[in-house]
């Protein structure tokens, strides 16, 4: 059975910090997701939907902006 994702509980203590790979892997523990693909800026993604990944979308500075899962 596949982990489902939830970026809410990781949002509040992880937004605006460094997406390093201490708190890329906070993040992914703390939603419960199976996998994480961090997304720089202009970076082009595929949009295949997959529930149990976590998306880390990353600013300019390299800090984490926005966690969601698919």
């Amino acid at each position: 059975m596949l982990k489902t994702c939830d970026p809410e509980k990781a949002k509040a203590e992880l937004i605006g910090k460094p997406a390093n790979e201490a708190n890329i892997e906070q993040a992914r523990v703390a939603s419960g997701a199976e996998r994480v693909r961090v997304i720089k800026p202009d970076m082009m993604v595929t949009l295949e939907f997959v529930e149990s990944r976590l998306n880390v979308d990353v600013d300019e500075d390299g800090n984490i902006r926005d966690l969601r899962c698919g």
